[in-house]
């Protein structure tokens, strides 16, 4: 709650209207939210637009971050290549616009020189909107 997401999704909600066509939380728990945490935590998102981001399952492979960056980012600590993954419907949904609310992760920042249209996989709440 202290990250203001959930006020921020709301105003986009307000903003946007019958556009906003997705939602997806994916705060950092890796555990798709209940509702009562969603009716909480967004209280005028209608619970229709909440997609569960399933880190494991629901990713597409888009490229990769090489080895040398890798470990230069790490210090040494990891010195492989590192797969850069997006979730299928943010990189296959057909989106006109994808709206990132809250902070990005450092861990993941690495992959955003990689993935088409300046999407990115960060574990953040995203919104999608329709063009209609």
């Amino acid at each position: 709650m202290a990250s203001r997401a959930g006020q921020l999704n709301c105003l986009t909600h307000e903003y946007y209207a019958d556009r906003l066509v997705d939602v997806m939380p994916a705060v950092g728990t890796h555990f798709e939210m209940p509702s009562w945490q969603q009716e909480k935590m967004f209280p005028t998102v209608p619970p229709r637009l909440f997609r569960y981001h399933d880190w494991r399952n629901n990713v597409e492979n888009i490229g990769e971050v090489p080895a040398e960056f890798v470990s230069e980012s790490t210090e040494g600590i990891y010195c492989g290549s590192w797969p850069c993954q997006m979730n299928r419907l943010i990189w296959d949904g057909g989106h006109d616009l994808v709206v990132q609310l809250v902070k990005s992760y450092p861990t993941k920042l690495s992959a955003w020189p990689t993935t088409k249209c300046g999407k990115s996989d960060c574990g953040v709440v995203r919104h999608s909107i329709s063009r209609n």
